[in-house]
């Protein structure tokens, strides 16, 4: 085919279809590319019909949409086929699948098509079938899995940017909470992450050039530890926000204390939270988010009042379930497809709220106001003549 005939063809297709014709899917004659990462790659069972070095419909896709390594996606589309009858149907293909390209597959309730997907929808993860896993593991890899594909994706992040309110971080240890529970009666997942600010000034700026789309002054983002003991008293999430650096510490060379060298006059607090629990013969999710912000003047010692509350995001779904049906080791709740759909709608409804509000908004709360953070003059003078009158007395 020359090139004029070539140009013309994709013409029409285009012009017909409203597709790119370089943007469906092409089975290649030999193997697997290994080199640069891609977008979008086509996968393609050995009884695929398409003939090699045509378009066809694939059998699954590999999405890289950031083109960073080791965050690929290996998506096989369930065509309709419900999730148990699928899996026993492509069992030995799944197995062979996963271990080839060294990527777990996700079952997606969608039909397979020609065309690059648009959009990654969370699916089920398939683990081969000889792996062996405790019931906690198995929903634990599940759970974190749809917490990557709805979360920690550069979009979301950056709807969380714009009303600035720090991102998710999933799976680093220091930002969860290591105390939680991942069984077949009760899963609860909790992380934490915070943004701050050298001066109320640069916060205000940073929540001002979101709004418009400029540059933002520097940020810290960080963890802080000791937030989610159980057997000691934790420390106060305004930590790194007190004026008193104790240096570093001798061994590790952490900040003692967790006190901050640089004055932070600002910082956000950003926590999240999925539970679920089954009750009777159902199980019902809580997705839940707060924000909360704290401020102070560069020479106050620390938040006066601590934290204030700035929003709370939340959503609660059900799904009932099938009573001939019981959890095990091999089959858990995190298998049952009504439990991962109730929980993807609760995914959905938070991200909603959050997506609703303003980034404007936030100028309200970055807006620098004396008389909130910042102790009250004759307030003070009082209280000092009280205790003159009060020593006087007792002498």
């Amino acid at each position: 085919m020359n090139k004029n005939t070539e140009k013309y063809l994709k013409t029409l297709i285009r012009e017909s279809h409203g597709v790119d014709v370089d943007e469906m899917a092409l089975r290649q004659k030999g193997m697997r590319d290994e080199g640069k990462p891609k977008k979008f790659q086509p996968v393609w069972k050995e009884d695929n019909p398409t003939p090699p070095g045509e378009h066809g419909v694939p059998d699954a896709w590999i999405l890289n949409p950031t083109l960073e390594s080791g965050k690929e996606k290996l998506i096989v589309p369930l065509d309709c086929d419900e999730l148990n009858e699928f899996i026993e149907k492509n069992k030995e293909w799944l197995d062979s699948l996963g271990a080839l390209h060294k990527i777990e597959p996700e079952l997606v309730a969608c039909k397979r098509t020609k065309d690059q997907p648009r959009s990654y929808k969370t699916g089920t993860p398939y683990y081969a079938s000889g792996e062996k896993m405790s019931a906690q593991e198995k929903i634990k890899r599940k759970l974190f899995s749809v917490i990557d594909g709805e979360f920690t994706n550069e979009e979301f992040s950056e709807v969380l940017n714009k009303r600035s309110i720090p991102t998710i971080v999933a799976r680093d240890r220091k930002h969860i909470n290591l105390y939680t529970r991942f069984d077949n009666e009760k899963i609860v997942y909790e992380t934490h992450n915070y943004n701050a600010y050298e001066t109320v000034q640069d916060f205000l700026k940073a929540a001002i050039a979101r709004v418009k789309g400029g540059d933002t002054p520097e940020m810290k983002t960080y963890h802080l530890a000791r937030q989610y003991n159980n057997n000691y008293s934790n420390w106060a999430a305004d930590k790194k926000n007190q004026k008193q650096y104790a240096g570093k510490t001798d061994v590790y060379k952490l900040d003692a204390y967790g006190l901050e060298e640089k004055n932070l006059d600002v910082s956000i607090r950003m926590d999240f939270k999925i539970s679920g629990e089954k009750i009777g013969e159902s199980f019902t999710w809580n997705v839940r988010m707060t924000n909360k912000i704290g401020k102070k003047l560069s020479d106050e010692s620390g938040l006066r009042g601590g934290f204030l509350d700035d929003k709370l995001f939340q959503a609660t779904t059900t799904a009932q379930l099938d009573p001939t049906k019981q959890f095990t080791d091999e089959y858990t709740v995190m298998d049952d497809i009504n439990v991962v759909n109730a929980l993807l709608q609760a995914i959905a409804d938070l991200k909603s709220q959050i997506e609703a509000i303003d980034p404007k908004e936030t100028l309200k709360v970055a807006t620098v106001k004396q008389y909130q953070i910042k102790r009250n003059v004759n307030e003070a003078l009082t209280e000092k003549l009280i205790k003159r009158i009060v020593k006087k007395l007792n002498n």
